[in-house]
């Protein structure tokens, strides 16, 4: 995966199921405003252009709107800590996740959760090892917004031709030893 490529709306659209029309509306709107790398726009003839992160971004947003969360401008000002910071390896037992993406899948499926009091990542594993819903309530409060973000990524990916599976031994090199 080229992680400096860039996309136009018309991909993004597609790649995220957000209808163009509603994409445009945000960014005039200033709901979503992407990466700062991108660029173009503004003017007629410059198409604007997205990064993969952008991409995630908006996925994301989207995916928390699905789930419930009240306004675009508040799923997208949360969607933007998913995908672009991470908090690094080690921080609450996780391993390394890269902005933009899901833990690597040998350690289990990512969930990220919007609360009242903050936002989190976090991991779910199928060996009942690991008490998810404990660390997501006690990192973002009572009554709160989760998605499975690993399932994002990869519609996201399938979307572009890609598979996540792939994409993500390139991202995490380390995992697949």
């Amino acid at each position: 995966m080229d992680l400096s490529a860039k996309y136009t709306l018309s991909y993004v659209s597609q790649f995220t199921e957000i209808p163009a029309a509603t994409l445009q509306n945000w960014l005039k709107r200033n709901v979503v405003v992407g990466h700062r790398s991108d660029a173009g726009g503004g003017s007629q003839g410059r198409h604007r252009l997205f990064s993969f992160f952008s991409i995630m971004q908006f996925a994301i947003t989207k995916e928390l709107l699905d789930a419930g969360m009240g306004s675009a401008s508040e799923a997208a000002k949360h969607a933007i800590e998913f995908a672009h910071s991470s908090e690094g390896e080690g921080v609450d037992g996780l391993p390394e996740r890269n902005p933009s993406f899901p833990f690597h899948y040998s350690h289990g499926d990512t969930l990220f959760a919007v609360g009242p009091e903050d936002t989190a990542v976090e991991l779910w594993t199928y060996d009942g090892n690991r008490d998810t819903y404990g660390k997501l309530r006690s990192r973002v409060g009572k009554g709160f917004v989760v998605i499975d973000a690993s399932d994002v990524f990869n519609r996201v990916c399938a979307r572009m031709n890609l598979h996540p599976i792939e994409v993500l031994d390139q991202i995490y090199p380390n995992c697949t030893k």
